[in-house]
């Protein structure tokens, strides 16, 4: 016939069960019997909410900085791999360039199994010692494969010029 004092349990339902009383007043009908079965009781917990910035470490705004950075390196990794694949498009350019010097056919020389990075030095630029040795062993196996000579024309050879220009003195004797 006491009242309860009150007390800092979490869980209500506890005590309301200990003493038989929904209230803890020990007047009136048990209101835990009708409202235990329609909800469960509520309880102060902590929820996660963002409530603004933080104010017990004085960041505030570190998070959101921190995924600014995140963000700005993302766009930076997406730009470097563009740039990366351009720069290895011009490098196998300039070894095709090369090739087209020697071979008929100057993409062959990566169906014979040259790779990139091994005609390329530590600083990007692409070593022509090293793809004339591929371009030398490569015609080695196959001789086919040459660049075909074309037949220069030369002048001196031949005929020559066989009609002369005519001139304004054949045009008046005419």
């Amino acid at each position: 016939m006491t009242e309860t004092p009150p007390f800092s349990d979490p869980d209500p339902t506890a005590h309301a069960t200990a003493t038989g009383t929904g209230t803890g007043t020990g007047t009136g009908p048990s209101q835990m019997d009708t409202d235990s079965a329609v909800a469960p009781p509520e309880i102060d917990a902590p929820q996660e909410t963002d409530t603004g910035p933080d104010t017990t470490t004085g960041t505030g705004r570190g998070n959101a900085e921190a995924a600014k950075y995140r963000r700005q390196l993302r766009a930076a990794e997406t730009e470097r791999d563009q740039l990366a694949g351009v720069v290895e498009g011009l490098q196998r350019a300039e070894v095709e360039r090369i090739a087209a010097t020697r071979l008929d056919v100057a993409a062959d020389v990566w169906r014979f199994g040259a790779e990139l990075s091994e005609l390329v030095t530590d600083t990007g630029v692409i070593d022509t010692a090293k793809v004339d040795d591929v371009l030398r062993g490569i015609l080695d196996q196959r001789p086919s494969m040459a660049a075909r000579r074309r037949p220069q024309p030369d002048p001196s050879q031949g005929a020559g010029r066989t009609h002369s220009v005519p001139t304004w003195a054949q045009a008046l004797k005419s």
